[in-house]
């Protein structure tokens, strides 16, 4: 804990969070003036995204479901527009990849 508390309490912290802060509202408004919708991360789910490499697969299971930690949103913005009328869909969201170390890329390529 002390370490994540030094880690937000560096001089470089506040800066970057403003950018960041700064950046993602410029997205979110040109993207709602361009009518195009937001869809929130899903980072938990019970389908996701297999990949064409080899990956672990983090899973939990959680009141009797086998839950995996997402590592793509593919799946979900495909089915986002198969479910509903949809036109135009962005998502601002990390991926999570348990990636296996033969699939590592040497530094510097």
């Amino acid at each position: 804990m002390q370490k994540l508390i030094a880690k937000m309490q560096h001089q470089s912290t506040l800066p970057r969070l403003r950018v960041q802060t700064v950046a993602l509202k410029a997205i979110h408004d040109y993207m709602e003036e361009q009518g195009v919708l937001q869809l929130m991360p899903v980072m938990l789910s019970s389908v996701t995204d297999p990949l064409c490499h080899s990956v672990y697969d983090a899973r939990i299971e959680y009141l009797g479901q086998q839950l995996s930690l997402t590592k793509s949103m593919l799946l979900h913005k495909q089915a986002a527009f198969v479910a509903q009328e949809l036109e135009k869909l962005y998502i601002v969201s990390p991926n999570v990849r348990l990636e296996k170390e033969e699939c590592r890329t040497p530094a510097g390529t």
